[in-house]
């Protein structure tokens, strides 16, 4: 859908901006939890419409909900670390396992990207 990335991501783009460079929220921790509410009505709006094409085993979807998701996670553990002070110990090992998902996340993303880029030289 065309629409999708007109109105949906700008409107995700302009209220992070929103949330960031003005003070819609007067508390620190009010501003920490806009970001993780913003990320999650985008995904769930992405999740109920799944706007890109069924080709190629819905990549595209596939992709994007896993960027989606991620960036969530990414918001809510960041936020939640930051609000509830936590200690070192646990600071590294969320740290540690947001790492490992980002990573694995990429490697999946390149992985996808390897194998659509040798079917297409396959199949010309």
């Amino acid at each position: 859908y065309w629409w999708w990335d007109i109105l949906v991501k700008h409107a995700d783009v302009g209220m992070m901006m929103l949330i960031a460079y003005t003070s819609t929220a007067d508390d620190v921790r009010a501003k920490l939890l806009s970001y993780p509410a913003v990320s999650g009505i985008a995904l769930a709006l992405f999740a109920w419409s799944k706007p890109f094409s069924n080709e190629q085993g819905a990549l595209l979807n596939l992709m994007e909900m896993g960027f989606l998701t991620t960036r969530f996670l990414m918001f809510t553990l960041v936020a939640t670390m930051l609000i509830f002070n936590t200690s070192l110990y646990v600071t590294f090992t969320l740290g540690v396992c947001l790492a490992i998902m980002v990573c694995t996340f990429l490697m999946l993303f390149f992985c996808n990207l390897v194998y659509q880029y040798w079917r297409s030289v396959a199949l010309d």
